[in-house]
């Protein structure tokens, strides 16, 4: 089960405006749901706005979303460096029992300085961080 893969799940609702001209959600719109639960992660875990980067991104599509309807995404890091982490990211329908994914993208976020240098990951990031790796919610 794909679903299994992913030790963390942010819960998001999608809005009217999310869907395009074709009556599904835009591809854009993913980026969004990706940056909104890995973030939120992050906040409600006490990393705060500690100055990140995203330096890469990317999804793949499986199957259409539409509004109204609540979505999950699935969080798990992938790797962690000494400055950077990349997340594994899987976009499901809200019904639990959906185990494939409607989209599986890929964020990687670098940790940096107030001059936007890489700097080491602070050990309370860190401790977030491997949660997601060894599968603590």
């Amino acid at each position: 089960c794909v679903r299994d893969l992913y030790p963390h799940f942010e819960r998001r609702q999608t809005r009217w405006n999310d869907n395009d001209s074709f009556g599904h959600i835009n591809n854009v719109v993913y980026y969004t749901f990706m940056d909104d639960a890995v973030n939120a992660h992050l906040l409600e875990n006490g990393v705060g706005m500690r100055r990140r980067y995203v330096v890469e991104s990317q999804c793949s599509f499986f199957q259409p979303l539409a509004y109204p309807s609540l979505i999950d995404v699935g969080l798990r890091v992938s790797r962690l460096g000494t400055s950077s982490a990349s997340y594994d990211i899987g976009i499901f329908c809200g019904d639990p029992r959906s185990n494939e994914p409607a989209a599986r993208g890929k964020f990687v976020h670098v940790y940096v300085d107030e001059r936007g240098r890489p700097q080491e990951l602070h050990d309370s990031v860190r401790r977030v961080l491997t949660a997601l790796i060894n599968g603590v919610p």
